[in-house]
């Protein structure tokens, strides 16, 4: 009897997937990898010959040899996404999406505040300022400006005006939101969405549409953001307790 023949991936079409969706060289070359490394697990861990002959119970196997690997599932199941996206398979897509979202909300509560340095578009005289009173991440500055008495405060302390300080602090609370980092949240911010309530009351294909207008417009992300991040990000707003008194 024959033995079964490997079915290869088809990277010129994966790859041709994700040029059309704005991905970059760098992200392209990840996902390529990741998903190659996932197919040769099957192949000689699974003896899955084809990776749309998958089944979850497979993926899940990957997921768990990942972690004794000391391997980060997370940035696997990313690149699998987007292979199955590309190939139809909507149903290990979705799983593969799934375990992703559960791995990251497991992490939610280990996030580490962002160095206010790094959010695009601040204005490094104020936050050198904020600096030397002691307040330089966004925890700190949640914690020190959750309310309008607090924001007088930090204005009269640090020097910078308080209608900059209670911006950084809108910056600071989207920052909560997991995945909005740095230059994403410039972007949200500069799409008028300055707040996780106001975030919390889009749907998904109205946020996506507004980030891009504004992204073509001024070129924050290298690429756009995806349906499925707006719809996760919503989800997570919804979820996120309020802290921040307007």
């Amino acid at each position: 009897m024959d033995k079964p023949r490997v079915v290869m991936m088809d990277k010129d079409g994966f790859t041709a997937y994700m040029k059309r969706q704005r991905r970059s060289q760098g992200t392209i070359e990840n996902c390529l990898q990741f998903t190659s490394e996932y197919h040769l697990y099957l192949v000689e861990k699974r003896g899955v010959m084809d990776l749309d002959k998958a089944v979850p119970e497979d993926l899940q196997n990957f997921i768990d040899w990942c972690e004794g690997k000391g391997k980060s599932p997370n940035s696997y199941l990313w690149g699998i996404g987007r292979y199955y996206e590309f190939s139809g398979n909507q149903e290990m897509q979705s799983y593969a999406s799934r375990w992703r979202q559960g791995l990251i909300d497991k992490g939610r509560g280990k996030k580490k505040a962002l160095n206010l340095r790094r959010i695009k578009g601040v204005n490094l005289r104020h936050i050198d300022k904020l600096a030397q009173i002691g307040v330089m991440d966004t925890g700190k500055l949640l914690e020190s400006g959750k309310t309008k008495a607090e924001r007088e405060n930090l204005a009269l302390e640090s020097g910078v005006p308080e209608e900059d300080v209670f911006e950084l602090v809108k910056l600071a609370d989207l920052t909560r939101i997991v995945d909005i980092k740095a230059v994403r949240v410039r972007l949200l911010y500069d799409a008028g969405i300055e707040t996780i309530e106001q975030l919390s009351q889009f749907n998904a294909q109205e946020l996506r549409s507004r980030l891009l207008k504004v992204n073509q417009e001024k070129h924050i992300l290298k690429r756009d953001p995806t349906l499925i991040e707006a719809n996760y990000w919503i989800k997570q707003a919804g979820d996120t307790p309020r802290i921040v008194e307007c």
